[in-house]
């Protein structure tokens, strides 16, 4: 009551000078919480209260940011309605911008795990590298150069970060815009924090969430903070250890907030506890609260408006000051941190949404964790300037690998593996890309993939290879025998890399194949065997879907054939996936799956085998082998509703029918057909799923698995 009492006082003063207070708004942090600034913007703009000053943490200095450089509510509540929150949170590259070795890996090693390994194991600074807000962030502030003070701007802001380095608040007042939000908005552990100058910057909210007593260092008479209040806790709600952490924090930065809102002239409190912090898809009821909050203090706050001439004269004044995104292509564009290779790529593109898209094209080759852009001035001209901030740990990087198969309830198998990627080893673009398997799988394989200039899309690869895993036979449905199946060798192969979804090879390959029995009846065939086997191949792939794990949209192909020359006998096989989408999130899934084999076999281990989720569900993994073999897929993909999540989790259902025609070893000519429906979670870690099928002749099976797809 003495503050309200205070500011009365303030008011009446001032308007027997016959001069109006300069007021600051004070927008706090709360993800998705922070719409609700939007609709305080609209309520004081629609009652003629002019805005002087505005300082913001989090989302609260985004929202900030984006007025006082002169957007409108309106249009700020565009961009909160229409972004894509689920790849700006996730931060996980687009699948289908990734450079086609790079969508190797993740198809191999479908997880979002990558350790420098240069200097000894180095985690990311934080599971999403910014990339892709930080384009957002750089497109929306194109207008604003680097700023000698941010009081330039059409609203004096002020924006506040959290330096891990000397352990105090960092208040942004000049420099660049869209490294500022950045920087405000950068989770701890989340997003990769902004290092400049020796400093490494992370979300202010850690720090001073409301902060008014920037505002006030801001010269302001009058301060409205608003205050995004999420209710009384729920003690029910605090059980794991990550509730237990997060409202940990919640309570160390909430009692920043009270120190701070008492230095508040007028607090605008926003009911948001029926709301989340993720409900980035509920920007406009989120807004409407805001609204609300302004109105609740209506009484007090219209003691501040102008009348509509006034008004329409600040506003105009305030307009004048905005900065409008260059139209003309630049004059230059200049690159940080990064070779003469990255520039040369950029230098003729004539508008941001082709520089964007090169951009992430850049990002997809695996050497940097984000590219940005912003607008420079140098000799009078304006031009592009990049940011190019260098992975952490590289050029040598490794992806683990975890494989849990439970496709044979009887017989869960459990290996642990990863890859090693060294990039640039011999010449810009060649690269060292090495696997090692432990477990039920064992194995090791080594590529080395070089073209043959720098730019060039020709290439070579040679490559060696061991590799040892279970081979099960099957009679009537149950497994008999369990053999070791080791396979070994070396290839040369030579190839063109077409663009970014595919590639041909032609190659040279020298194999050793030894089967020994583990358990089981013996198979005279295959008791103890062993032998060489060298081939002619080649080999098409084609990788234009939109995921490496579940895939909503696009096309996948992969063909190969093969020539064997001591035997006599060649294959060839070609396996088809499409997905289109039919609904918000349901997709068509369909398939086909086709081999033959010509000429004489000298063993069953070099048929096709079928069996497993993906391949005729009901049946095990090798349990029907083939010379021929066809399979036809159709099915439904639908994706459970949910919201943008920071480490990219979704879940999906599916179902599909399989029917084919095999020419069986052992029971010749025969017309499989199969259901199968599981669930399935897509994390940052890899896929979890479970799920069963059902065949012909009774054939049943439940199955999981961990880490990859089967």
């Amino acid at each position: 009551m003495n503050r309200f009492l205070v500011m009365l006082c303030l008011v009446a003063t001032l308007g027997a000078q016959q001069k109006r207070p300069k007021i600051a708004l004070v927008f706090e942090g709360g993800a998705a919480l922070g719409f609700a600034h939007v609709g305080v913007l609209e309520w004081l703009e629609a009652n003629r209260i002019p805005i002087d000053k505005i300082a913001g943490t989090s989302m609260g200095g985004l929202i900030g940011g984006l007025y006082a450089a002169g957007y409108t509510p309106a249009e700020i509540q565009k961009i909160a309605s229409e972004a894509d929150w689920a790849s700006l949170l996730g931060g996980e590259a687009n699948f289908r911008d990734l450079a086609y070795r790079r969508k190797e890996d993740r198809l191999a090693f479908p997880n979002r795990i990558e350790l420098g390994v240069s200097k000894g194991l180095q985690l990311p600074a934080g599971f999403n590298e910014g990339h892709q807000i930080g384009l957002l962030l750089s497109r929306l502030t194109l207008g604003y150069p680097a700023l000698k003070s941010f009081d330039e701007m059409p609203t004096p802001f002020r924006c506040v970060s959290a330096d891990l380095v000397s352990g105090k608040s960092k208040v942004w007042s000049s420099g660049l815009l869209n490294e500022a939000l950045r920087s405000t908005m950068s989770i701890p552990a989340v997003f990769s924090p902004v290092r400049k100058d020796g400093g490494i910057y992370v979300d202010g909210g850690l720090l001073d969430n409301l902060p008014v007593d920037v505002a006030r260092q801001m010269g302001a008479d009058l301060v409205i903070a608003v205050h995004l209040s999420k209710g009384p806790v729920d003690p029910k709600a605090i059980g794991s250890m990550v509730e237990v952490l997060g409202r940990s924090i919640s309570v160390v930065i909430g009692a920043a907030e009270m120190r701070t809102i008492t230095q508040a002239d007028v607090v605008l409190v926003a009911e948001l506890g029926k709301y989340s912090t993720t409900d980035y898809t509920k920007s406009a009821e989120i807004v409407a609260i805001g609204k609300q909050a302004a109105e609740l203090k209506a009484n007090v706050l219209r003691r501040f408006a102008l009348d509509p001439k006034d008004y329409e004269d600040f506003q105009r004044a305030r307009m004048a000051k905005v900065r409008k995104a260059p139209t003309e292509p630049p004059n230059f564009v200049s690159v940080i941190g990064a070779d003469e290779s990255v520039r040369q790529r950029l230098a003729d593109l004539d508008n941001p949404k082709e520089l964007e898209s090169e951009l992430t094209k850049i990002v997809g080759l695996g050497r940097f964790a984000s590219l940005q852009y912003q607008q420079a001035i140098k000799d009078g001209k304006s031009g592009l300037e990049v940011t190019a901030t260098p992975k952490p740990g590289g050029p040598i990087f490794l992806s683990p690998g975890v494989d849990i198969n439970g496709v044979d309830s009887t017989d869960t198998r459990f290996s642990l593996g990863g890859r090693i990627t060294w990039l640039d080893l011999w010449g810009f673009r060649s690269e060292l890309r090495s696997d090692v398997w432990f477990g039920s799988r064992f194995g090791a394989s080594s590529e080395l993939y070089k073209p043959v200039t720098p730019n060039s899309r020709f290439f070579i690869a040679p490559r060696v290879y061991v590799d040892s895993n279970p081979f099960d036979l099957y009679l009537l449905g149950e497994p008999i025998s369990n053999y070791r199946l080791r396979q070994q060798g070396a290839a040369m192969d030579a190839g063109i890399a077409i663009n970014r979804f595919s590639e041909v090879r032609l190659g040279y390959q020298f194999n050793w194949y030894k089967a020994n029995q583990r358990i089981g009846l013996p198979i005279p065939e295959l008791s103890t065997i062993g032998f060489r086997r060298d081939a002619l191949a080649m080999r098409y792939s084609y990788e234009g879907q939109d995921d490496a794990i579940v895939a909503r949209r696009g096309v996948r192909l992969k063909a190969r054939a093969e020539y064997f020359p001591a035997f006599g006998y060649s294959l060839s096989e070609l396996n088809a996936s499409f997905a289109q989408p039919i609904s918000k999130q349901n997709s068509l899934i369909t398939g086909f799956s086709g081999g033959s084999i010509f000429g004489p076999l000298s063993s069953s281990l070099l048929t096709f085998t079928l069996g497993g989720p993906q391949r005729l569900g009901a049946y095990g993994i090798n349990e029907i082998l083939a010379r021929n073999y066809a399979i036809g897929t159709v099915g439904i993909l639908h994706e459970i509703k949910s919201q943008p999540s920071l480490l990219g989790s979704k879940v999906f259902v599916t179902g599909f029918v399989q029917g084919a025609r095999t020419y069986d070893l052992f029971r010749d000519l025969r017309y499989p057909v199969n259901a199968t429906g599981s669930v399935l979670l897509r994390t940052l870690f890899g896929p979890v799923f479970l799920g069963g099928s059902l065949g012909d002749r009774g054939n049943r099976k439940w199955f999981f698995g961990v880490g990859r797809l089967f």
